[in-house]
């Protein structure tokens, strides 16, 4: 076998029958890194040897930036849920290239309740947050166990009613506490439920506080939070 692969020496890729030629770029959510410029160089010159076979190279970075990437196939992912792989910088900045995509994932939790705690209360397991004045609590249908990174406790906000307010305690297994005093309290019961991902508190900003990437926080979604499915074609919604 060795012998015969060997025969047609002017050729050594003869014998290779590829149906496409592919790579992955390793730094595209940073446009102003140039490894992307000399994975597409490296890419165009390798594709050379196979004429004529579709080829793949864009991710979703690489797909947003530019036609040079994109090739006969895109490889989008995160985008496909409107978040760009950018995310949020070190110090907490929203990368500019970030806001050039519609997020598409909002996730929801019902307030199980809310009630007065006074100052100098302690909330949450192992009381990792005292409270510094008379306070409002509300208690929120989801934890750990559902994907909401135990990380967040203490520093994630969630949106209710057009506010934002703060993760006060640890992140419980199934709960976690929201300090909801300077919202109105009928206006937290009008709402019966907090938003953890949408508009006013994005993907980006989330995992930044986890100190994760937004990949991890979507792939670590429990089967608990049920999915529902808006748009698509007309007429047909799932749930």
């Amino acid at each position: 076998m060795m012998e015969d692969a060997g025969k047609d020496g002017d050729n050594p890729l003869g014998a290779i029958n590829p149906c496409l030629l592919m790579s992955h770029l390793t730094a595209s959510e940073d446009p102003h890194d140039d490894a992307s410029a000399r994975q597409l160089a490296a890419f165009t010159k390798l594709r050379e040897l196979f004429p004529g076979i579709p080829a793949s190279l864009g991710n979703s970075g690489g797909t947003l930036l530019g036609g040079d990437y994109r090739f006969d196939m895109t490889r989008p992912g995160i985008a496909l849920y409107g978040l760009h792989p950018a995310g949020i910088d070190a110090e907490g900045v929203q990368m500019e290239e970030a806001a050039t995509l519609t997020p598409a994932v909002t996730w929801q939790a019902r307030i199980l309740q809310h009630r007065t705690a006074l100052a100098g209360d302690k909330v949450g397991y192992n009381g990792t947050h005292v409270l510094d004045r008379d306070s409002r609590i509300a208690t929120v249908g989801v934890g750990y166990a559902d994907g909401y990174p135990r990380s967040l406790g203490n520093r994630a906000q969630v949106e209710i009613a057009g506010h934002l307010a703060p993760v006060v305690g640890r992140v419980s297994m199934d709960s976690i506490t929201v300090d909801v005093t300077s919202i109105d309290a009928g206006k937290v019961d009008a709402a019966g439920h907090a938003t953890l991902l949408g508009p006013a508190y994005g993907l980006a900003r989330m995992a930044h506080d986890a100190g994760t990437i937004g990949y991890e926080i979507l792939t670590q979604l429990g089967q608990r939070p049920k999915r529902r499915f808006k748009g698509g074609q007309k007429g047909q919604t799932g749930a």
